[in-house]
């Protein structure tokens, strides 16, 4: 397998799960992932997503699937 480290900080508190695609989109800074109240949200570019919400795929019960970003 390659290694794809790019000389970040592993931060096991911070790790959320994605496909390799998604992987390497966030590696490459085209999307962004957000943590909010101990949640991963991802933001999408402005060309993907014009409204710019953070997005989950899945929340559990009672969490929304996407949210206005906070100011």
């Amino acid at each position: 397998m390659e290694n794809l480290n790019l000389g970040g900080e592993t931060n096991l508190d911070k790790i959320a799960p994605g496909c390799k695609n998604h992987h390497i989109e966030f590696d490459h800074e085209m999307i962004k992932i957000v943590w909010v109240k101990g949640l991963p949200w991802v933001l999408l570019p402005k060309d993907r997503d014009p409204g710019q919400r953070f997005r989950r795929n899945y929340s559990p019960a009672g969490v929304p699937t996407s949210i206005p970003i906070p100011e």
